[in-house]
């Protein structure tokens, strides 16, 4: 048996690497047991600490499922190819010489909205080269409404910031698809445009020559009422000369006259234009197309649940036609298709009487949007009326104070300023609808520049960003839930974490136990004496705490316990006793008390029994028990083979007698329990001695174990005098504390 010495050569280390290095393996994890985590938020440091310690274990997990991730993006990838047409939407209406429209810088985003509109996608969709798509009958099997699938696809963009030039595209996994699809887009919607602006803008000229017919008549009439008063008047006619046309008046009315003349035209063209657009509405009516009303079905919730029912039990009949022996006679194969058939005359009556009722609804929002544009018409037209009335009022209560001169009378002057106004009137009216027959022959405001063609190659061979999108998120998994893991299960990492936790007092940090590798030479040795001369520094600190603390001087019997196994009790029990017995030279007595796993025979290799069972099952003396060969200062009594209930044991007041006949032997008494959580017999032994003190193993044990271990001895009427962190890294304990060694020569 090795001596014990006072000095710190390698003869007082009575721990080595071989005989400890179970103590630094991880415990195994009971995953059955579910009790309240302590909340702790991530911060950089958790992190941190938690991808060193599972690193070795995340890194190879994440790159398999990285790989794994990879290669499933790549064997699903589909080749995507992608087609554009260009065209050209100026925001203000090209003119050869009268801007005859009113300009809106909303223009180009309503344009651009109304691509992608259900009025020129459906009329898209009724293309007879594309409603025969594979790809749309294959989306209106899988349940995709075609709007849905051709809006996908869909994207018109600008070719610049502040361009006219919009590209129209459309992306499909068939490059000929891609190309189809897009000029059918196009031509919808340029079919849409011209269909809703060049004829309203056609029927608005037909209307203005037709009121310019009207007000040549109501002309020559109020130029026979001049002629006629003047002649009556004066003796004179007034258009005598062929090239006379009109009357000037040299008159201060003349300005309010014109702004009169220009609301009436105003009106008038206002009223063409409504009557223009009724008649558009009159002639076409509202409908909508059957493909429209199809998909507003196939969208409907009830149809869509039908449909995913009626899914669900065709893949159920395919796995039964594969698994059962009788194929299609199967009872519940029979009894399931059945049913299918049943929801699918349902799915057909559903949809069937879902039909008329869309169709209905959508006809109604069609008919109350023509409605909406019409009094929006309408209110413009009731302000410009307003203003008329308005200027006409005015005009005339100006006219009654204005004196007459040259002999007329009032009447003849009234009749000649109806005159005026109404051949400005008609001037205006012709004016107007010149100026609509020149813009006609203007450039267009919307024209297509370039049909889509087939585009030659896809638009990426190779999933670069999805590839490396799912291989990152895949690597970093592993981490994620590694970080997860330990915020829920919360291990001890810091004195500071098990102080606030636990709520239990630190009373020492235990540096790890250096483990002895394979590797031979003098830098391994040099570091691994240098670990063990931390180790026992730690120790000897944890001791000398003890001794002088004015709480635990009479302190005889001290019970060393942890919460679970593995948490190094019977290592710093073990070192402690050493420590003690050599700094005090007093008897120390080393009692291992744990009966169920016994480990302190082992680590001063000394034989199991008799021991601690035999002496209080009454099988042996204390004397016969006890190993006083180890050391002059320092006996060991083993824990000795359980051959009964460790409960039984120490239910019949054998410990209390035990303990009662070593106090007087013995000056400190160290007391290795089992784990109190998994062996309750602990408590009992932690009562019986004078303090208890609880040791917790850094990123092994559990704060809400450690608690709970406090609380037991608490409850049990123990005194736990606080907690000892175990397993600190040596490194870590030596930059915390620092080190200082003995001089040698």
């Amino acid at each position: 048996m090795p001596e014990m010495n006072d000095s710190t050569g390698s003869t007082n280390r009575l721990v080595s690497a071989k005989t400890y290095s179970k103590t630094q393996k991880a415990p195994r994890r009971d995953r059955r047991v579910k009790r309240r985590q302590v909340q702790q938020a991530i911060t950089v440091r958790f992190v941190l600490h938690t991808l060193r310690q599972w690193w070795m274990v995340a890194l190879p997990v994440g790159l398999l499922l990285a790989t794994a991730a990879g290669g499933g993006v790549y064997l699903l990838f589909e080749e995507e190819f992608k087609a554009s047409a260009w065209l050209e939407i100026k925001e203000n209406t090209p003119y050869i010489i009268h801007n005859t429209q009113s300009q809106s810088r909303q223009f180009v985003g309503t344009q651009t909205q109304l691509i992608s509109s259900p009025f020129v996608l459906g009329e898209a969709l009724n293309d007879p080269d594309v409603k025969d798509l594979a790809e749309l009958r294959e989306a209106r099997e899988n349940g995709v409404d075609p709007l849905d699938w051709i809006r996908q696809g869909l994207s018109v963009d600008a070719a610049g910031r502040q361009s006219e030039l919009y590209t129209i595209s459309f992306t499909s996994h068939t490059r000929e698809n891609a190309a189809l699809v897009a000029n059918a887009v196009v031509r919808a919607y340029y079919s849409h445009w011209q269909q809703r602006d060049v004829q309203r803008t056609q029927r608005v000229i037909e209307l203005l020559e037709e009121a310019r017919e009207r007000h040549a008549k109501d002309v020559e009439r109020l130029r026979d009422d001049v002629r006629r008063m003047t002649k009556a008047a004066v003796g004179v006619d007034p258009y005598a000369a062929p090239s006379e046309r009109t009357v000037v008046l040299n008159d201060p009315l003349a300005e309010l006259q014109t702004q009169l003349t220009n609301a009436q035209v105003e009106n008038q063209v206002l009223d063409m234009e409504i009557a223009a657009f009724q008649e558009m509405i009159d002639a076409q009516e509202v409908k909508v197309s059957d493909s429209m009303v199809a998909q507003a079905v196939e969208g409907n919730a009830e149809v869509q649940a039908i449909r995913t029912q009626i899914q669900t039990q065709t893949i159920k009949l395919e796995q039964i036609l594969k698994a059962a022996a009788r194929g299609k006679e199967d009872p519940f194969y029979q009894q399931l298709a059945a049913r299918m058939t049943k929801d699918e005359e349902t799915l057909a009556a559903v949809r069937a009487m879902l039909v008329e009722r869309v169709r209905t609804e959508m006809t109604r929002g069609l008919a109350i949007q023509r409605r909406t544009q019409l009094e929006q018409m309408q209110s413009r037209k009731n302000a410009t009326v307003l203003m008329e009335d308005l200027l006409r009022k005015r005009y005339e209560e100006e006219f009654g104070k204005k004196k007459l001169y040259s002999g007329e009378t009032v009447e003849l002057a009234f009749q000649r300023a109806e005159l005026s106004r109404a051949v400005q009137t008609l001037d205006m009216i012709a004016t107007r609808a010149a100026s609509l027959r020149t813009e006609q022959k203007a450039p267009a405001q919307i024209t297509p520049l370039q049909d889509a063609i087939v585009p030659g190659g896809p638009i990426e061979k190779f999933p670069v960003a999805k590839f490396t999108m799912a291989a990152l998120i895949a690597l970093l998994c592993p981490f994620g839930l590694a970080v997860l893991w330990e915020r829920m299960v919360r291990r001890v990492n810091t004195i500071e974490e098990l102080e606030q936790d636990s709520r239990m007092t630190v009373v020492g940090e235990i540096a790890r136990l250096p483990v002895r590798t394979k590797a031979v030479g003098s830098d391994s040795n040099g570091r691994l004496g240098r670990g063990l001369r931390i180790f026992e520094e730690s120790v000897d600190g944890l001791r000398t705490c003890l001794m002088l603390s004015e709480s635990l001087r009479d302190m005889k019997v001290l019970a060393i316990t942890s919460a679970s196994k593995q948490e190094g009790k019977t290592s710093i029990s073990s070192q402690l006793a050493v420590s003690i017995a050599r700094a005090s030279g007093a008897p120390t007595l080393l009692i291992d008390g744990d009966m169920r796993s016994p480990d302190i025979h082992n680590v001063f290799e000394i034989p199991l029994e008799p021991g601690f069972a035999q002496v209080l099952g009454r099988e042996c003396t204390l004397e016969d028990a006890i190993v006083t060969g180890w050391n002059e200062h320092l006996h060991i009594l083993p824990a000795g083979r359980l051959l009964a209930s460790p409960h039984k044991l120490l239910g019949n007041g054998e410990l209390k007698e035990l303990l009662d006949s070593v106090r007087s032997a013995y000056r400190y008494i160290i007391l290795d329990t089992p784990p109190i959580l998994a062996a309750s017999e602990s408590l009992v032994m932690a009562r019986a001695a004078d303090a208890s003190l609880v040791c917790a193993m850094r990123d092994t044990s559990r704060v809400d174990r450690v608690r709970m271990a406090h609380e037991r001895l608490v409850a049990a009427g123990s005194q736990p005098i606080g907690t000892v962190l175990n397993g600190v890294p040596t490194s870590r304990y030596a930059y915390r504390y620092g080190t200082y060694a003995y001089a040698r020569d």
